[in-house]
C-alpha cells in the first residue's frame, strides 16, 4: 500500500518507525491498516462534521481480519 505520510515523524524518523513497527506487531495491527486510518483522519481533518468518516474507519478496521 503506497502512502504519503513521509512528512510525519513516525514515518520520517527511522527509530520512530522501528518503534511503530514493534507496537504494530505486539498488538497484531497491520501497518497498512494503521496507515489507512491515519490517511482517513488527515482526509477529514478540518472538515467540521466529518460525514462518512465512521464508515471509512469501519472499512479499514475490517481489513484487520
Amino acid at each position: 500500500m503506497e502512502h504519503h505520510l513521509g512528512d510525519l515523524p513516525l514515518w520520517r524518523d527511522g527509530q520512530a518507525r522501528q518503534i511503530l513497527q514493534g507496537l504494530c506487531a505486539k498488538h497484531r495491527v497491520s501497518q497498512d491498516v494503521l496507515i489507512d486510518l491515519v490517511r482517513i483522519e488527515r482526509e477529514f481533518l478540518g472538515s467540521g462534521r466529518p460525514h462518512g468518516i465512521n464508515d471509512q474507519i469501519t472499512e479499514a478496521l475490517d481489513n484487520m481480519e
